[in-house]
């Protein structure tokens, strides 16, 4: 399946806020989003968002992106478990996702 416009400049854009944001920054919120997959608790970009108050909105979707699409063995680092309203004034409290590390939804939905 080929790639939409809007998909490219999705990504593009993505590219264009990691380069241009400092490394240091970029290995914090990183491990703000690796505390919240371990926490086994829902979180969401507003989540890792609040704290990092005058880091560039942007990278933290982006960010919280990446970290989305990775797989380990096989599996996600995380389950999409939801959706609730932006913080961002800007998005006008459009949805977005809530997440919860593989691990905690494991055994929450594992069967008997």
């Amino acid at each position: 399946m080929g790639t939409t416009a809007a998909e490219a400049a999705r990504d593009e854009g993505i590219a264009k806020v990691e380069a241009g944001a400092d490394p240091r920054i970029i290995l914090m919120i990183d491990a703000k989003i690796e505390a919240a997959i371990a926490s086994g608790r829902r979180f969401s970009a507003n989540t890792i968002r609040d704290q990092f108050p005058v880091s560039d909105h942007h990278l933290i979707g982006a960010r919280m992106r990446g970290y989305a699409s990775r797989k380990v063995d096989g599996h996600p680092l995380m389950v999409r478990v939801g959706y609730e309203p932006s913080t961002l004034t800007s998005t006008h409290s459009h949805e977005i996702k809530v997440w919860l590390g593989w691990d905690a939804h494991q055994s929450l939905t594992r069967t008997a």
